[in-house]
């Protein structure tokens, strides 16, 4: 992917699960305001205006929680081609908390990769990347080897994110991030391999 006169690495999708939905519990009266423990909390509306070219633009409303903006209005039921949908719009607002939503420093860790000299640059580089989560390897000219998965992955606590979690229950909340030194890394192993193929 990259190199410069000490060092070369490359990079494959770390194919982790940095994303969950959150059903959200929304007030009965005010379509911005919804549940979050025993309160209520308001929502960020956003008005997005979508240029199209030829024709009138577009102003989308995006409604955004605390787990990240309601999707409700983008999911559509299977249906096959012709046919009359089978089953009824999904109503329920459903928020999508994503990692690489958060703000990050994705660009200064890309820099900091191109100026890095060694094995310690190029972890520390990677330390600021957010997203999208990635499997960097390492090379350099004095045959050292290495591997680090570089990103922003979230901790879970009551959830697995496997199906939709209650997002008036704290209890569902992400913890904070796992600190990059707590992601796996591999520096010249006994093997002399190191091997990645956008896989886990």
């Amino acid at each position: 992917m990259g190199h410069n006169n000490t060092i070369a690495w490359g990079a494959a999708n770390g194919l982790v699960d940095t994303q969950d939905l959150f059903i959200e519990r929304q007030h009965p009266d005010d379509r911005t305001l919804f549940a979050y423990g025993d309160e209520w909390e308001r929502a960020q509306v956003v008005e997005e205006v979508i240029q199209v070219r030829r024709g009138q633009p577009h102003t989308e409303r995006v409604v955004i929680t605390r787990h990240g903006p309601l999707i409700t209005n983008f999911l559509r039921p299977w249906t096959p081609r012709g046919r009359t949908p089978s089953e009824p719009p999904i109503t329920v607002p459903l928020a999508l908390q994503w990692a690489g939503l958060a703000p990050d420093h994705t660009q200064a860790a890309r820099l900091a990769l191109v100026r890095a000299g060694d094995w310690p640059q190029f972890t520390a580089a990677l330390a600021d990347w957010g997203a999208p989560v990635q499997a960097f390897t390492y090379a350099d000219a004095r045959g050292n080897i290495g591997m680090v998965l570089a990103g922003h992955v979230p901790q879970r606590g009551a959830n697995l994110g496997l199906l939709p979690a209650a997002g008036w229950d704290p209890a569902y909340d992400w913890g904070p991030l796992i600190p990059p030194a707590e992601l796996p890394q591999l520096y010249n192993p006994p093997s002399g391999l190191i091997v990645t193929a956008n896989n886990k």
